[in-house]
């Protein structure tokens, strides 16, 4: 795991500084909150089928962000084709498949970290949609981080 979080560091500090800002406070909680929920969603299916548990997040976290509505409607409402599109396409596939297949691995595994281990991936994955959708080139850095999440994966799947 060590491996892999220097590849993400890596990834991340190219540059070579460092600010603390509100922003990776933000950061910090949300990487706490999906370390509890991937915590209690193993115990959620131990009852729950995967699809059931999703579908309970799913809506648990609309009703959540409901309090948006007011500001979110009246954008919806003159959102270009597109903007709405990429709405759709965001909820469809990046929330309800996406989680739906995170669940669905997280009952099938014997240990919760056989799949959170996984979550390494994730910059490797921005980086190449990054290059590949809006044509920006990755940094050196990213080359050599990507290399180490990669080893770090190998290493903890042989490890098992």
């Amino acid at each position: 795991m060590a491996c892999a979080f220097s590849g993400v560091g890596v990834i991340t500090f190219y540059n070579g500084s460092f600010a603390f800002t509100s922003g990776v406070a933000w950061i910090c909680l949300a990487t706490v909150l999906i370390s509890l929920y991937n915590i209690y969603q193993r115990k959620l299916l131990l009852r729950y089928s995967p699809l059931e548990v999703t579908t309970y997040c799913i809506v648990a976290g609309a009703l959540l962000l409901s309090v948006f509505a007011k500001n979110a409607l009246p954008q919806l409402l003159t959102a270009a084709p597109e903007g709405i599109a990429a709405i759709v396409i965001l909820g469809v596939f990046s929330a309800g498949i996406a989680y739906l297949c995170w669940a669905w691995a997280l009952s099938k595994a014997d240990k919760t970290n056989e799949v959170t281990s996984y979550m390494f991936v994730t910059p490797i994955l921005t980086t190449l949609l990054g290059f590949f959708l809006i044509g920006e080139a990755p940094h050196v850095s990213v080359y050599i981080g990507g290399a180490m999440v990669l080893a770090g994966l190998v290493i903890l799947s042989k490890g098992r």
